[in-house]
């Protein structure tokens, strides 16, 4: 054999090097040339990704056709000739080495692009995506080609973080800060498809939410709201921050970028008044004069004018006596113009306007007296729940339903009084005016158990009658959250508690639930909300199946 026969060989081996070696021996520079190239032509990656492969293919090719040649001047393979055998042992074990080297190769290079990847389009303290990554994917990305909403988040006074304390506290904040978010994304199973989260830069943080009727965007912020204000363990030192928010409404296909400006813009006027505030606005109208700002708060203030709002009904299912125990009085709108419409967009602007207190106390009003007369006829009583926000919890409300309650003693006891766990974010003031509902003879439970402050301590603390479990530990049954369900519903058994399971939509699942000891559900399983004449067929029907 002549060395000139493994020429081409030799050439295609060291034109393979060529392309491997210089990604795989990267310095500093060399890297950032790397950069910049993906940058600048978006197919280099695709272009050198078929180099390697065709060096590869190049190594087989030529195996291949220099053992068709060989069988061409000898007629047959002879494993153990000598010249067969001196073929084999160089040929065979060059493709071997050169395949190897080419694996080796691909799966570094695609480590290197990771890592490349996460150099340009993440952010080095937290691990989130930057602005970057934002500028890539925006109007791109599926979640932009549908209704959404961003929120704008801004840690209030971070730079007294950094004075007070080391700069690792503050990047430890703001670690802490990403990882609770995500938390709280993880616990509504929001995927990259319904909810992206960006660190903007500093201490600003934005979050994009697909608009999803089954998860209220007003739910997302008050789990994000009672998950921020929960003090942080950065490193040695315990911090308790406020965050400021604002919330826009992207409903006319607006721009990612036209959003952030307008929530930035929002932002900095409502600071104005004081920090730890949620500001909401309509993207579409954010940009335009002072009367289209506005314009959903003359719509809701309208809508109590013209008695637009109304309520409905959801039963409460006693599994083990089988009979309807209780209904939730749930708020509803509808519009002259724009039909019903859906509490998760109303109920942040009526916060924001600071109209749920009488918005708030008109539910109640209404709760009551349907109430009154539904345990005036015949029958088993009734128990009402009625949703009470932090706004509204105040001495004027307290004094306001003490008149209530003594207009209408008889009705008290059946009036539960739902608060989220949102209310230990002021503590302080909220529990005494707890005890005082409690003594006017209302029973008060816990809403949403297992969000936000989530802590046993509160069971203890609270001056509650029972609790009712987050929809999200129905949607994980079969995992922790079924675990978790059974053991609170042993303990809250022990300590004198009612328990109800809400967001039940399957038969399965409350078979499931009904057989760990759980005795009241609500959801969708066994009835949606409805009319209070709806409910009448509803509870008639209840009685002669149960009869």
């Amino acid at each position: 054999m002549t060395v000139r026969r493994y020429v081409p060989f030799i050439l295609l081996f060291l034109a393979s090097f060529a392309v491997i070696v210089p990604v795989e021996s990267m310095n500093l520079g060399t890297e950032r040339l790397w950069i910049w190239l993906i940058g600048l032509v978006p197919t280099f990656v695709v272009a050198y990704d078929h180099a390697l492969r065709g060096a590869l293919f190049s190594f087989a090719l030529y195996f291949l056709l220099h053992l068709v040649f060989r069988l061409r001047e000898s007629g047959s393979i002879g494993l153990f000739n000598e010249s067969w055998w001196r073929f084999w042992l160089i040929n065979g074990t060059l493709l071997i080495f050169a395949m190897s080297v080419g694996w080796m190769a691909l799966m570094l290079r695609r480590e290197r692009e990771q890592s490349i990847y996460r150099a340009r389009f993440t952010d080095a303290t937290t691990g989130a995506y930057n602005r970057a990554y934002l500028t890539e994917i925006q109007g791109k990305h599926v979640l932009f080609q549908k209704p959404y909403a961003l929120l704008y988040l801004n840690i209030d006074h971070f730079r007294w973080v950094n004075e007070l304390y080391e700069d690792e506290a503050g990047d430890a904040l703001l670690r802490a800060v990403i990882d609770r978010i995500k938390g709280v994304l993880r616990d509504l199973r929001l995927d990259r498809d319904a909810a992206l989260l960006f660190r903007h830069g500093g201490d600003v943080f934005l979050l994009f939410i697909a608009l999803d009727a089954s998860i209220p965007l007003s739910d997302v912020v008050d789990r994000l709201r009672a998950c921020l204000i929960e003090p942080f363990s950065a490193g040695k030192e315990a911090i308790a921050i406020t965050v400021s928010m604002s919330v826009v409404y992207a409903t006319q296909g607006e721009h990612p970028s036209e959003l952030i400006r307008v929530a930035e813009h929002a932002l900095t006027e409502a600071k104005k008044h004081g920090r730890g505030r949620i500001t909401v606005l309509d993207g579409s109208r954010a940009g335009a004069d002072g009367d289209q700002r506005t314009g959903w708060l003359r719509d809701l203030q309208s809508a109590m004018e013209n008695e637009q709002f109304y309520l409905v009904y959801q039963p409460i299912i006693d599994v083990r006596r089988h009979r309807v125990e209780a209904v939730e009085a749930l708020l509803r709108w509808r519009h002259p113009e724009h039909g019903d419409i859906s509490p998760a967009r109303f109920i942040p602007y009526a916060e924001a306007y600071g109209l749920m207190p009488s918005l708030g106390m008109w539910a109640l009003h209404k709760a009551f007296h349907f109430c009154e007369r539904r345990n005036a006829r015949a029958g088993e009583p009734l128990d009402v729940s009625v949703n009470v926000s932090l706004q509204q919890l105040d001495g004027d409300f307290v004094a306001a339903i003490a008149q209530l309650a003594a207009n209408a003693s008889h009705i008290v006891p059946r009036i539960r009084l739902e608060v989220t766990e949102s209310v230990m974010a002021d503590a302080e003031r909220v529990i005494p005016l707890l005890e005082d509902l409690k003594r006017l003879g209302f029973r008060i439970y816990l809403d949403d158990f297992g969000t936000g402050y989530s802590s046993l301590g509160y069971l203890l603390t609270l001056p509650v009658d029972g609790m009712k479990f987050d929809r999200s530990f129905v949607r994980q049954l079969n995992g922790r959250g079924g675990e978790v369900i059974r053991s609170l519903v042993r303990l809250a058994d022990r300590l004198g508690l009612h328990t109800v399971v809400e967001g039940v939509e399957t038969r399965e699942h409350a078979s499931l639930l009904i057989s760990w000891g759980v005795s009241h559900i609500q959801g969708f399983c066994y009835a949606r909300p409805m009319d209070e004449e709806a409910l009448e067929h509803f509870l008639a029907s209840w009685r002669a199946d149960s009869s």
